[in-house]
């Protein structure tokens, strides 16, 4: 697979963070990520995320957990109560995220992470009432392109 590609949209509006990723998934290629949002000023970490998860392959070895662990307990004050919504269709997504929800659960329990199969239900989980499915289903197929 390709390096790992991300694509976004913030819709403050909705208090609503939705991310496309693609490609192969490193540690080095998630922390970049990070700093990428966190430079965002229209960025805060109190939004609620949907991650499309479906198009990446997730490379990471058990020193690569640990160390993104390590990087979320010493900035677990900062990452605010939210819901996050994974959208993953094969095993090493599944695998990989949850890792990574077992991880946060463990060290941010203000925040709520589901894994699914569909749009719909992250959306149906994230609990949005301003904003139509239908908005944020064409938001992903934009960030998709």
């Amino acid at each position: 697979m390709s390096e790992l590609r991300s694509k976004y949209k913030i819709l403050s509006e909705h208090n609503l963070f939705i991310v496309v990723q693609k490609g192969t998934l490193t540690l080095n290629s998630m922390m970049g990520f990070i700093q990428t949002i966190n430079s965002d000023p229209e960025f805060t970490p109190k939004l609620n995320h949907i991650v499309d998860l479906n198009n990446v392959l997730f490379e990471l070895t058990q020193e690569d957990m640990n160390n993104y662990v390590n990087h979320l307990e010493s900035n677990s004050k900062t990452h605010g109560n939210k819901r996050i919504a994974l959208i993953t269709s094969t095993p090493n997504q599944v695998t990989y995220s949850t890792l990574y929800k077992l991880a946060k659960k463990e060290l941010q329990p203000l925040q709520s992470i589901q894994i699914f199969s569909t749009a719909q239900k992250a959306f149906d989980f994230i609990g949005l009432k301003n904003i139509s499915f239908e908005e944020v289903s064409q938001t992903l197929k934009m960030l998709n392109k």
